[in-house]
């Protein structure tokens, strides 16, 4: 209520108002509101992840790997929320093959080990 409300800690409002339109859609014309790209079904993802959504979850995460999305974020996302690795495959052959090597962002975001991984299959290429 109004005179007593809910303190949500630690959530954007942006990202908790995309959650919410899925568990309370709104019918609208253009369906204007809810989830477009890859930020907000990432978004979507961390909030259905946090309050234990399997289903908004597996929406965003089909949402997600029909949407075009780099490799490297692509890769830290599927990492985090411990999804389907058969699902980078095609991220790890971009990665294996491309001109340039990792660069240090990448790498901060993949993490040691995984960068690691990439940079040895960089090597066997």
């Amino acid at each position: 209520s109004e005179e007593y409300p809910l303190r949500v800690k630690d959530v954007r409002r942006a990202a908790f108002e995309l959650f919410l339109s899925l568990l309370y859609p709104v019918p609208t014309a253009h369906d204007a509101l809810g989830p477009h790209t890859v930020d907000d079904w990432v978004s979507v993802l961390e909030q259905s992840h946090k309050w234990g959504c399997d289903r908004i979850r597996t929406l965003a995460v089909e949402q997600l790997r029909h949407l075009p999305m780099d490799s490297v974020p692509k890769i830290a996302v599927w990492r985090k929320y411990g999804l389907d690795e058969d699902d980078l495959m095609p991220c790890f052959q971009v990665l294996g093959t491309r001109d340039q090597p990792l660069t240090l962002t990448e790498g901060r975001l993949l993490e040691l080990e995984m960068a690691l991984r990439v940079s040895a299959l960089r090597e066997r290429v």
